[in-house]
């Protein structure tokens, strides 16, 4: 029989609530990390070796978890990889980026157009595994095919309508905006990728250069 008064089951009721509360929580937190772990080294592995040729052991070993937990969170390997497409793009943020750097319309178009190269490079340099991932599986698979080919139009046309309204403004001298455009962005990827110029802003600072010419 109990002894404790209304109040003191009230407040034993409340701190045992508040228990499964921290605990539910605290199995919520552990699960994320487990699958941001799982995330993790399928992206490196996957860089590293190619689909085909990680294994879900391989991604488990490296992730540090029972491999069935990859079946657990993911169901199969095809859908871990498709997860990792979905959450570890960087084009939302890079896009968003590039978009600000585009606001002041009055600045200098050498200066504006450097600014977003170098987000860009930097991007790239920054998910360079998730890049690698990306063309590896581009010719192979729909998913990656489908972003790869959304990351080169979004960035291109960005950069063409800054070229095509900085000539509207009279800040650029008549020049090809669409050719422009794709020389940048081949340009960037080439160089973030395979990592071909050591200092990186002066590579940029002279592309622009080469590619825009004098301003108007």
């Amino acid at each position: 029989m109990s002894h404790e008064t209304p109040e003191q089951e009230a407040t034993r009721a409340a701190r045992e609530g508040n228990d499964d509360a921290s605990s539910q929580t605290s199995d919520l937190s552990e699960a994320r990390r487990t699958r941001e772990q799982l995330l993790d080294a399928a992206l490196e592995l996957f860089a590293e070796r190619g689909f085909e040729a990680t294994t879900t052991k391989l991604i488990a070993e490296r992730a540090g978890v029972p491999n069935g937990l990859i079946y657990y969170y993911f169901g199969t390997k095809e859908k871990l990889l498709e997860s990792l497409f979905a959450e570890r793009t960087f084009l939302p943020d890079l896009q968003a980026r590039i978009t600000s750097a585009c606001a002041d319309q009055q600045a200098d178009p050498h200066v504006t157009l450097t600014q977003i190269c170098t987000e860009f490079h930097t991007a790239l340099q920054r998910n360079e595994p998730f890049v690698r991932l990306l063309s590896h599986e581009a010719d192979l698979r729909s998913v990656p095919r489908n972003l790869l080919r959304q990351l080169t139009d979004h960035v291109i046309a960005l950069l063409e309508t800054f070229l095509e309204e900085a000539q509207q403004s009279g800040q650029l001298r008549q020049l090809d905006s669409e050719m422009v455009a794709h020389a940048l962005f081949s340009s960037l990827l080439v160089s973030a990728r395979f990592r071909v110029f050591s200092e990186s802003d002066r590579f940029i600072e002279r592309l622009v250069a080469a590619l825009l010419g004098g301003t108007g």
